[in-house]
């Protein structure tokens, strides 16, 4: 069944059906359904209690202190809320998430630079924030199909 033919995107005076219309729900839910399980995996890093992050191709000692912690919290703060403006239609949602893999983005790009190498975690969030970024440019609403022309053309 197309976009064209489901009766809750038929037009009319209703504002929410022309939203549905102009909306691609695709990227938008795959979007949430990344948002949040990032903010899960940032939680799962959070409550992670083994002190050897070997595993994670990150430095033995960045679990014990803050330096791992901080950048977790902040990913699990942005990413659970902006998942959540996401699903409640909210007009901030994709500003949200927008700021959310930046964030992501640039806490990779630190973590690269402060190990002075490439591990598989660090490039795997710059990867995930850049797909991200790619679901809210895909997520974004259309213009209307309906252009009006200056007179005289």
């Amino acid at each position: 069944m197309t976009a064209s033919t489901r009766p809750s995107d038929a037009g009319g005076p209703r504002p929410e059906n022309q939203r549905k219309r102009a909306e691609i729900r695709g990227p938008r839910q795959a979007l949430i359904g990344m948002m949040a399980v990032v903010a899960i995996g940032a939680t799962a890093f959070l409550v992670l209690r083994r002190s050897d992050a070997s595993f994670l191709g990150l430095p033995p000692d960045y679990l014990a202190g803050a330096s791992g912690r901080v950048p977790a919290v902040l990913l699990a703060g942005s990413h659970a809320a902006a998942a959540v403006l996401l699903a409640l239609h909210a007009p901030q949602g994709r500003a949200g998430a927008t700021i959310a893999a930046s964030l992501m983005m640039a806490a990779s790009v630190v973590l690269i630079v402060s190990m002075l190498g490439v591990a598989w975690v660090p490039a795997l969030l710059f990867f995930i924030g850049f797909v991200e970024l790619l679901l809210v440019a895909g997520s974004t609403p259309r213009k209307s199909a309906r252009r009006k022309h200056a007179p005289g053309r």
